[in-house]
């Protein structure tokens, strides 16, 4: 089997926040990571993380060096451990492993395996229970809906979005060693630095692999074939967040992806799968998580979430990583007092 390395990258600060906000955060990343995968063979826990500070645009253009150290990170951490032929699952490290992931994403069979973001932001209705929730200030939109586009690209950022229904979360997802993996992420890497003198200011890496997969043409469909439009897709993965909220149905791994993962067939062959909301909750403030007994195989498995990924800046992350995770600790085993 082949090695798996669950790996944190960031570059601060983050959001506004600073190295101090994120110490104990990370702390909790690192516990949670290694109780997940304690059982899991071939499989390794690494950060990667660059404390320097972001420049602005001016700064970038005087400094070379560290233009290319902000450009180039997210995608050289991964490409290095590709290289090496180690899949990784990249995780931010506010990303917090609630049980292992090992199994569902080799599994897949997929050469990218992805938790999703801005599917929900499709929908109006949603979106308008978030803009209450959130007291008329959600952000999630600025992201999903950008007007700009990497340099030479057909469409903007929001028409790609529009035309799949999601993002790839770039924050938690599974890249495996294949070289058409390692040539899409150098070619998105490229692509970003071009990019990013030509628009005058530094693309975000999520819009970048969304362009990407829009040139390669993906085709987006339900695992068993089905054709599925971006809005019914959107649907689809938000559906799984319906039922990880019911405390009377947990779905195994194999139910949630029948009913709510999406995948697609790509130019080049690339292959992707992306997990539901129910799989990678992202706004939630309770998860229900617990053994379940197989009954065909007599087995006990742990049923819930497998990374819980909240969004918002460094005071709403913490409050609901703390409002989730209190009710875990038995279970997830990793959140001791935190």
């Amino acid at each position: 089997t082949a090695l798996t390395e669950i790996m944190a990258t960031m570059q601060l600060p983050f959001n506004g926040s600073a190295r101090h906000d994120w110490e104990s955060m990370l702390a909790l990343w690192n516990r949670c990571a290694e109780k997940a995968v304690e059982d899991s063979p071939g499989v390794a826990v690494s950060r990667r993380l660059s404390w320097k500070p972001r420049l602005n645009l001016q700064a970038l253009s005087a400094n070379s060096a560290a233009k290319e150290d902000y450009e180039g990170r997210y995608w050289n951490d991964v490409i290095d451990v590709l290289r090496s032929g180690t899949s990784v699952f990249k995780l931010d490290p506010d990303a917090i492993l609630l049980r292992s992931p090992v199994k569902r994403l080799r599994r897949s069979g997929a050469d990218i395996v992805a938790c999703p973001d801005c599917a929900i932001e499709i929908d109006a209705r949603e979106m308008a229970k978030r803009n209450i929730l959130h007291g008329g200030h959600y952000k999630g939109a600025t992201l999903c809906r950008s007007p700009f586009r990497l340099q030479g690209a057909a469409r903007t950022f929001k028409e790609d979005w529009q035309r799949t229904g999601f993002h790839l979360c770039t924050g938690s997802v599974f890249f495996t060693p294949s070289e058409r993996v390692i040539r899409l992420l150098e070619e998105a890497r490229a692509w970003q630095a071009r990019s990013t003198r030509s628009i005058g200011h530094v693309a975000n890496e999520q819009h970048v692999l969304l362009q990407m997969l829009g040139v390669r043409n993906c085709a987006w469909s339900t695992p068993d074939g089905a054709p599925i439009s971006p809005v019914n897709a959107s649907a689809r993965l938000y559906g799984g967040l319906v039922h990880g909220l019911s405390a009377h149905v947990l779905l195994s791994e194999e139910e949630d992806r029948a009913r709510h993962s999406v995948v697609a067939s790509c130019d080049d062959g690339l292959r992707i799968e992306m997990l539901s909301y129910g799989q990678c909750p992202r706004t939630l403030d309770r998860v229900d998580m617990r053994w379940v007994k197989d009954a065909p195989r007599r087995k006990r498995e742990q049923r819930g979430p497998i990374v819980f990924h909240p969004g918002g800046n460094m005071a709403s992350k913490l409050r609901r990583l703390r409002d989730v995770l209190k009710p875990l600790w038995e279970t997830v085993g990793c959140a001791g007092a935190w």
